[in-house]
């Protein structure tokens, strides 16, 4: 009987002990096992299918990796959390973003703008990891945070009224109807108050 339950207790921790799984995006397969760099998996999500237990550890190697991930009904607990993370001192990176590749350019001379058209919907727009500043006017950056600056919003002038809206001419310096821009059809983000921003 001893020995019965010797072997039940080390089947018990056998079945729960903790796994640590590594995924290479280059090199890697999902017909693998996952138990080591040489057997990694390739996608994280064929990781997150093997985790079930508390202490269960999916460790992504370096690279770029776009995945949609579904992870439902995992459990660890506060001593043994289930972890995703960088394989021993590595950064993946855990992009969202999408690349697009339009077929074909339009450039125009006296403007100096490229047009293209794509499928994609763009919420934001990136070169080379940093996040682009939509075309707008006055002209403001996320990179030096201009965006935040007072002085460089349009403003009302005092003639505005419900529906009419004329600024003031110190927008970036210039006002819009001397700007030279065609704003026909662009949005139009309005801070009409403390915190309140409207999009038209």
């Amino acid at each position: 009987r001893t020995m019965k339950k010797l072997i039940i207790l080390l089947l018990l921790f056998c079945k729960t002990m903790a796994e640590t799984y590594v995924i290479d995006g280059e090199q890697g397969n999902d017909d693998n096992n996952g138990l080591n760099s040489i057997t990694a998996f390739k996608t994280i999500q064929r990781c997150v299918d093997e985790l079930q237990n508390p202490g269960d550890e999916c460790q992504i190697r370096s690279g770029r990796y776009h995945e949609v991930i579904h992870i439902d009904g995992l459990k660890g607990t506060s001593e043994s959390p289930i972890v995703i993370r960088g394989y021993e001192d590595e950064r993946p990176i855990w992009d969202g973003t999408v690349p697009i590749q339009p077929s074909e350019w339009e450039y125009d001379s006296s403007t100096g703008i490229c047009e293209a058209y794509i499928d994609e919907d763009i919420i934001a727009l990136f070169l080379n990891d940093d996040l682009l500043t939509a075309a707008r006017w006055p002209n403001a950056l996320w990179t030096d945070k201009t965006v935040f600056n007072n002085s460089y919003f349009a403003h009302c002038d005092e003639s505005s009224s419900y529906g009419n809206i004329v600024d003031d001419g110190t927008g970036g310096g210039v006002g819009l109807a001397d700007s030279g821009i065609d704003a026909t059809g662009a949005m139009a983000i309005l801070n009409i108050g403390s915190w309140v921003t409207y999009v038209r």
